[in-house]
């Protein structure tokens, strides 16, 4: 095998190779963008859930005190 060939088998691989990372590169920023999409919606079910919290804690102090 002369050196040209080895080095064209060489590039195939690393072209084969590189197109798999790619790949794989895409599908991680695809889970990713999902994962901080999931986070997103945890962050603003925390706020809403805070809010219910300081609501009720509110409302028994009001009926404690009788306003």
């Amino acid at each position: 095998m002369n050196r040209l060939t080895q080095l064209l088998r060489g590039a195939k691989r690393r072209a084969g190779t590189v197109s798999r990372l790619f790949a794989r590169v895409h599908a991680l920023e695809a889970e990713l963008a999902e994962a901080r999409a999931d986070i997103d919606e945890l962050r603003r079910d925390n706020r809403r859930i805070a809010e219910l919290a300081d609501f009720v804690m509110t409302t028994l102090k009001e009926e404690r005190t009788g306003r």
